[in-house]
């Protein structure tokens, strides 16, 4: 090859601009995205428990109750009919 021919194969620096476009276009071309976020619909519906609100006056009284460690039986008084 002649001199003239090698220079014809040197590549050219690529400006800031041609770089971005390149390194955008292999992106889309390698099928990567660039989020792992499913899409809308994509996703199954999730479903969470209700929330329960208790008055001040309930929630002492439950409160009272788990640290009293009685069971539902003792509590309603239904122990007299078990025995």
């Amino acid at each position: 090859m002649c001199k003239a021919n090698k220079r014809k194969f040197i590549p050219k620096p690529l400006t800031d601009y041609e770089h971005s476009i390149t390194k955008s276009y292999e992106k889309r071309k390698s099928g990567s995205s660039a989020s792992d976020v499913p899409q809308l619909g994509a996703q199954k519906k999730q479903s969470i428990e209700p929330l329960v609100v208790v008055n001040q006056e309930h929630q002492g009284l439950l409160e009272f109750l788990k640290s009293s460690k009685l069971t539902t039986a003792e509590i309603t008084g239904s122990i007299d009919q078990l025995s």
